[in-house]
């Protein structure tokens, strides 16, 4: 089965998986020093690109600024007014919205669209000034299994217990999940994906912190048979075999 996974900028993502569409954090407007950000000319590149049209869901993990824009998610919803949104309560684009909605507030599994749903809330990574309603979750179409964790808190009890018994065919990781002190002990021992992309990077010009060196440091440290690629240039497109 194939998996075409097509960045927007920064954490979002159109997933396109036996002829379904889910967005993940797609559309954002503002970030931190060191990520680079949606202008409104990549926002209307990304409305126009085929992998970011007529989703089946946008599914946002947490209202954070480098996450979600309130304004963009109300221009996409309008343009496909079919498009199912998930996410906690602080994604809220507009109460004129009428699109389907899910709004996440514990565990949950459901079926949506032939697409099996495991969402569950984790602790943002950073301490308390991060604090915020937070989902991760695993996304299963065809017996095929992708983890999402979002920005939850790194190499935890508590995902390891929740992929537990579950075979991840991919997982799409903030990078420092693999830079960060013992990430590729962690990843590889209690999640064992056959296939990781990272992301959460800024483009190559907006690169100030050196992230990209830092990943491909981590990426040269794998056995050769661990499959890992990195997104982060806008509109790049990675295709994987599940």
């Amino acid at each position: 089965m194939d998996c075409k996974i097509t960045l927007s900028v920064n954490a979002g993502v159109s997933i396109q998986i036996e002829g379904k569409k889910i967005l993940v954090d797609a559309f954002f407007e503002t970030a931190d020093e060191g990520i680079s950000v949606m202008t409104q000319e990549l926002f209307h590149r990304v409305m126009e690109a085929p992998e970011f049209q007529n989703a089946n869901c946008l599914f946002f993990t947490h209202a954070h600024k480098d996450h979600y824009s309130a304004g963009m998610t109300k221009a996409y919803l309008e343009n496909y007014p079919e498009c199912l949104l998930i996410g906690p309560e602080t994604v809220s684009p507009d109460e004129t919205i009428r699109n389907p909605r899910v709004v996440l507030s514990e565990d949950v599994s459901m079926k949506i669209h032939g697409i099996d749903f495991d969402f569950f809330p984790l602790l943002h990574e950073g301490g308390p000034s991060k604090e915020t309603p937070h989902f991760g979750c695993m996304i299963s179409v065809g017996g095929k299994t992708i983890l999402m964790p979002g920005d939850g808190k790194l190499f935890t009890e508590e995902l390891a217990a929740k992929v537990k018994g579950r075979e991840i065919d991919l997982a799409i990781l903030d990078f420092p999940w693999l830079t960060a002190p013992g990430g590729i002990d962690y990843v590889y021992g209690k999640i064992n994906p056959s296939n990781v992309i990272l992301y959460h990077l800024p483009t190559p010009e907006d690169d100030k912190f050196r992230y990209l060196a830092a990943v491909d440091y981590a990426l040269a440290k794998l056995p050769e048979e661990k499959n890992a690629q990195i997104l982060c240039r806008p509109l790049q497109t990675i295709e994987v075999h599940l």
